[in-house]
């Protein structure tokens, strides 16, 4: 389980970068210029430590491209998603066999 989710972080970083790539200041520590940084964005909206930071530091940064509710759907998706995620492994690994 935790390999399947440590791909669908990457391909949600993978996918973080193609949108966010140099629109977010790059003073910003989560900015998605590389495939680390953008891995460690989106591990910590999946922890949901200090996700909004990510949250509105992307919704600053589209407004030559009026890209902010996309930014702000794929975060609180992927909130949404892989805590979705997290509860259907631990009810698994929780049952008896």
């Amino acid at each position: 389980m935790s390999i399947f989710l440590l791909l669908a972080n990457f391909l949600a970083a993978l996918f973080a970068i193609q949108l966010f790539r140099g629109d977010i200041d790059p003073n910003n520590s989560m900015n998605f210029l590389h495939v680390g940084n953008a891995f460690l964005a989106m591990y910590q909206i999946l922890s949901s430590e200090n996700w909004t930071s990510i949250l509105w530091s992307t919704s600053d940064s589209g407004d030559p491209f009026r890209q902010q509710l996309v930014a702000m759907f794929l975060i609180a998706g992927w909130l949404f998603f892989a805590n979705c995620e997290l509860v259907f492994a631990s009810r698994l690994e929780s049952q008896d066999p």
